[in-house]
């Protein structure tokens, strides 16, 4: 779909938005940089956490930025989801500004996206809706 895309994590490990058909993701364009991807982060490691078992999956793509600063982050944040860095991807998705999330259903169409911060309870309520459906 126009919304594929391949990733190499921090990790090393490359992923495709593909690979993970049968799973609802969220892929959040971020950066270490960016005061409201600091703020939403720790909700999102918290929804990660509750709903993985579920069939969560989280792709954070990080933008306009460099490993360090990136691997830093994930560090102070402890965040235990896929993240790897890709300007290549924040192009494709056309992202504007960050953050910035799309959500997809299992069947890997998009059932929804969010533009700049997104509070733990709004996505979390959004999250729930889409599990229902799929």
């Amino acid at each position: 779909t126009e919304y594929d895309f391949a990733l190499s994590t921090i990790d090393g490990e490359n992923i495709r938005l593909s690979d993970f058909k049968g799973k609802v993701v969220a892929v959040n364009f971020w950066a270490p940089w960016c005061g409201p991807c600091r703020s939403e982060t720790p909700g999102f490691v918290n929804i990660y956490k509750k709903y993985k078992e579920k069939g969560l999956v989280i792709i954070g793509v990080a933008a306009q930025t460099n490993e360090a600063d990136v691997k830093n982050f994930i560090a102070k944040y402890q965040v235990p989801y896929y993240i790897g860095i890709s300007d290549k991807a924040a192009e494709q998705y056309r992202i504007i500004g960050l953050p910035t999330t799309y959500l997809f259903n299992r069947d890997g169409s998009m059932a929804t996206h969010f533009i700049g911060y997104t509070p733990e309870t709004r996505f979390e309520s959004t999250l729930k809706t889409v599990f229902e459906k799929n």
